[in-house]
């Protein structure tokens, strides 16, 4: 799991920053966003996950310096659902440049 220390806003606390998993709290149609920066010359590969699936990939090219990837998936959520953005083995991250979103729509 790709650990987010910061929290810029949490509605309805339903962001747990200790696993840094997004836990739903209202049954509904979530829109998700996560933006990644690999290392300077690494690839870095990432999923978003959705109750241990694997939902949308994310990959950086990092071939010709930092590589960054984004990616946006739509999901219908249940109470304690789990979504998170876990990074690939062998992946070089910038994690202070990375973030996750979500949002009831």
């Amino acid at each position: 799991t790709i650990t987010f220390d910061v929290q810029y806003t949490n509605v309805g606390d339903g962001f747990d920053v200790y696993s840094s998993h997004f836990v739903c709290k209202h049954n509904g149609t979530y829109l998700f966003a996560t933006h990644i920066l690999g290392q300077n010359e690494k690839d870095v590969y990432a999923w978003i996950m959705f109750n241990d699936k694997h939902k949308v990939p994310l990959h950086g090219d990092g071939r010709a310096g930092y590589g960054t990837g984004s990616q946006t998936v739509i999901l219908q959520l249940r109470v304690d659902d789990h979504v998170w953005v876990q990074l690939s083995k062998d992946s070089g991250l910038l994690n202070d440049y990375t973030t996750f979103s979500g949002y009831l729509l």
